[in-house]
């Protein structure tokens, strides 16, 4: 699996699956640790790839929260499309796409996890074990 290389300078990394605060917590932190860019223009803010660092004073803190509530929210501001195409790029995608024009009533009653939620959560869990990781329940 390819691996992404943080900058040494970054002392904190903040992620998640989208939908759940991260980047509030990202501006936040900003004013007082190095972190990640809250656009998402360094890849790490979504990440579902196992994230390196040199720096050994760094730190990682995962922000989660029902999974009903963060898709919710991604759709209501209108991320669903760009959000779906960022967590699905490593995982072989079968079914429906999710279409820039699709509302959260037709995505609730197809019944599929198609922003692979579980996943992104569980890769984190079992991948960041060798790093100081927080993980935050945002609800």
């Amino acid at each position: 699996m390819p691996k992404i290389i943080v900058p040494k300078d970054i002392e904190v990394v903040i992620s998640s699956f989208g939908g759940v605060g991260s980047t509030f917590l990202i501006k936040f932190l900003s004013k007082y640790k190095k972190t990640n860019e809250f656009d998402n223009s360094d890849r790490f803010k979504h990440s579902r790839l196992p994230l390196i660092s040199f720096n050994p004073k760094i730190k990682f803190v995962y922000v989660y929260r029902n999974p009903q509530l963060a898709v919710a929210s991604i759709f209501r501001r209108n991320y669903h499309h760009k959000q779906w195409k960022r967590l699905k790029k490593l995982i072989k995608h079968k079914g429906n796409i999710i279409d820039k024009k699709m509302i959260l009533d037709d995505y609730a009653m197809e019944g599929e996890n198609k922003f692979y939620l579980r996943d992104h959560f569980y890769n984190w869990y079992k991948n960041y074990q060798d790093y100081p990781t927080l993980f935050i329940r945002y609800e």
